[in-house]
């Protein structure tokens, strides 16, 4: 069953990679293209990440994506997050990040905080190991 279109960023790329969140409210594709011709071994990361409630989607430069859940304290239900990983060239420079944001934040919730990246860490090295 097709969810979505990809997006022009997914153009001419080998996917990789489909998942969703637990919910099935969110998803996500990932795919691969070849590198700037000044470095061609750097390989191009791109990810598509699509609301199924919102029918709506939004490119993002990834070269990995994992959904996660997260209990922030004081809300009753666990918010979720997308951890996704970036490679880029910044002044002949690779800078790889990763980046957790949480998705659908609900107003009047406590959000997710960065304080709380470590923990968040600790989920993704278990769920890369699983």
């Amino acid at each position: 069953m097709k969810m979505f279109e990809r997006t022009a960023n997914l153009l001419n790329n080998q996917i990789i990679n489909y998942c969703y969140d637990p919910s099935e409210k969110w998803l996500v594709l990932i795919g691969i293209a070849p590198g700037a011709p000044e470095r061609p071994q750097l390989v191009k990361g791109n990810m598509q990440l699509f609301s199924v409630y919102q029918q709506r989607s939004q490119a993002l430069e990834a070269h990995a994506a994992a959904f996660a859940t997260f209990k922030v304290a004081g809300n009753e239900n666990p918010s979720t997050l997308i951890c996704f990983a970036s490679k880029t060239m910044n002044a002949g420079q690779i800078i790889s990040k990763l980046h957790v944001i949480e998705l659908g934040a609900q107003p009047g919730h406590c959000l997710f905080q960065k304080q709380q990246m470590m923990r968040v860490l600790a989920c993704w090295k278990y769920l890369a190991s699983a």
